[in-house]
């Protein structure tokens, strides 16, 4: 399962698909980035609701990303690579 995600500081969409060929979409949300305090219990809500695990994933986070870290503008939240992994 891949997870594909586009956070933002006012939302963030959220969608899982399979792994293998066809790529279908499972499950989809749009959720407000500002009802979660950081990314991983915004991602932790989701993994809940779907009741899904992600093998992958590619975060689109607003801000630059260093050395696997990345301060997201907008939200207060520090993103590590490591954590959400």
């Amino acid at each position: 399962m891949h997870l594909g995600a586009d956070i933002g500081g006012t939302k963030t969409n959220l969608a899982l698909v399979e792994a293998h060929a066809p790529q279908e979409l499972v499950c989809e949300d749009h959720v407000s980035s500002r009802a979660f305090p950081d990314l991983i219990g915004l991602l932790r809500a989701f993994q809940n609701k779907s009741g899904l695990t992600a093998h992958t994933a590619c975060l689109a986070v607003p801000g630059p990303v260093f050395a696997g870290r990345a301060e997201l503008t907008h939200l207060n939240w520090i993103c590590v690579e490591k954590e959400i992994a």
